[in-house]
């Protein structure tokens, strides 16, 4: 499951990183269906806000955010992220595993 949030963020990583006929490709499977995307709700936000907010100093933002209220609010086992400056640090309800840190 991805979350809505981090697709321009995949999308300029691949194009910066891998090459734009990565990042074609992963556009293509998200038009046909590939992945399924979490588009959140408006409590998605507000939550995110206030993680924000609340760790302002670690400048947590908004992509963070948002993957974070979204793993909380569906109950998530796990998170694939390598930003354990970010989601190492954050109390997130529930602790999911940081994969692949904590396999």
């Amino acid at each position: 499951m991805l979350p809505w949030a981090i697709l321009p963020e995949v999308d300029y990583l691949l194009a910066e990183h891998v090459g734009s006929r990565a990042g074609d490709a992963f556009r293509a499977d998200l038009a046909a269906g590939a992945y399924a995307v979490e588009w959140g709700d408006e409590a998605d936000l507000v939550r995110a806000h206030a993680l924000c907010t609340r760790h302002r100093a670690l400048r947590l933002g908004l992509v963070d955010g948002v993957v974070i209220s979204v793993a909380e609010r569906l109950q998530a086992e796990a998170i694939a992220t390598l930003d354990l400056r970010h989601f190492g640090v954050v109390q997130i309800r529930g602790r999911p595993r940081l994969l692949p840190r904590d396999l």
